[in-house]
């Protein structure tokens, strides 16, 4: 239960309880605080990213895909990822985790877009592989 109101908080774009998007969603808790609990119940972080957060970015996604939202919908949606894989992270960063190895990532000079990027870094952090990103707009010299 947990894990999909985890997934409906990032598929609609519900960051924390101070949000007030969605309006139907305001003044509940956000994929933030429901990504604490779920953490402070003992649920793996690799089944919060696995079993909700990446559930809830492949709904957007499929909408994205059949027009039924928009870029600003997937934006808030990564949003509300982000602020899950803040808590997270240090579990993915820590020895509890076996590191695969180290991927260096970025968008290449003239691509200010990074939505696709960050979500492959937080895909790959999940599993267990360090990443170092660059950021946007990254010459050819800085890879």
């Amino acid at each position: 239960m947990l894990l999909e109101q985890i997934a409906t908080c990032v598929e609609r774009g519900k960051v924390n309880a101070k949000s007030p998007y969605p309006s139907d969603l305001k003044g509940m808790d956000g994929a933030d605080e429901l990504t604490k609990r779920a953490l402070d119940e003992g649920v793996p972080p690799s089944d919060i990213l696995n079993n909700a957060l990446m559930i809830g970015m492949q709904r957007i996604g499929i909408r994205f895909r059949d027009k039924k939202v928009f870029v600003p919908d997937v934006l808030i949606a990564a949003k509300a990822m982000n602020a899950a894989m803040a808590h997270l992270r240090p579990s993915f960063l820590s020895n509890d985790v076996q590191h695969k190895g180290t991927i260096v990532l970025g968008t290449v000079l003239g691509d200010l877009h990074d939505i696709g990027k960050t979500i492959v870094s937080m895909i790959l952090e999940g599993g267990g592989w360090k990443v170092v990103d660059l950021g946007v707009d990254v010459s050819p010299e800085k890879f």
